[in-house]
């Protein structure tokens, strides 16, 4: 979600996330892993303020934004297919886990067990990496005493600033615009407000793959 006074745009890719986590239900603050999201797919939808009020209209779809937005990624398709397709390529390996409300899930109750914590990361995008903190939360399902699969969610979103990652307007591949994200900064925010959910079987040994 990038928010600014004017518009609100929500960008969505659903399906596309796939890697490999590391868990130890007895202890997760071992957990490590790698997610890896393929942004070639996604979709905007923006909602635009109706008057001076404040209120938004509806959200819609616009073909014209979505062409500007994979140029600002330079995943358009103008783009070289190599550049393409490393552009599309978006990582967040985690390091370590911090402040979890429980380290192990095994003593937890229920079919059902869940856990808030910190994952803290690098997150690769647009060719830049940044560390990242993820606030998450767990939900860990159990068949008896044994694990079957987790799911994990944003416990709020997470910033992604556009110019930390080099996302910024762009004519085509290679040509940046002459409008700055300064100047669409009514349109346009300065962060990308990220959110996530995501799925993973729990295999034996503590692998998980989403």
């Amino acid at each position: 979600m990038v928010e600014a006074p004017i518009e609100k745009i929500h960008g969505r890719v659903a399906g596309a996330t796939e890697g490999d986590l590391h868990v130890d239900t007895s202890d997760i603050s071992k957990t490590t892993g790698t997610l890896v999201t393929d942004i070639s797919g996604i979709e905007l939808f923006q909602t635009t303020r109706k008057d001076e009020s404040g209120e938004f209209g509806t959200e819609t779809k616009s073909d014209t934004q979505n062409k500007h937005a994979r140029n600002w990624l330079e995943i358009g398709d103008d783009a070289p297919e190599d550049a393409r397709k490393k552009n599309s390529r978006v990582e967040f390996a985690i390091r370590k886990i911090e402040g979890a409300s429980s380290t192990n899930v095994d003593k937890m109750s229920g079919g059902e067990r869940k856990v808030t914590f910190k994952a803290v990361g690098d997150l690769l995008l647009h060719g830049r990496k940044t560390e990242k903190t993820a606030e998450l939360e767990a939900t860990f399902h159990y068949d008896g005493d044994k694990p079957s699969k987790v799911v994990v969610k944003t416990a709020k979103p997470f910033p992604v600033g556009l110019e930390e990652h080099d996302v910024r307007p762009r004519e085509f591949f290679g040509k940046l615009a002459q409008k700055t994200l300064g100047d669409l900064a009514n349109k346009v925010g300065k962060d990308a407000m990220v959110s996530l959910e995501l799925t993973a079987p729990l295999a034996a040994g503590g692998a998980a793959k989403p």
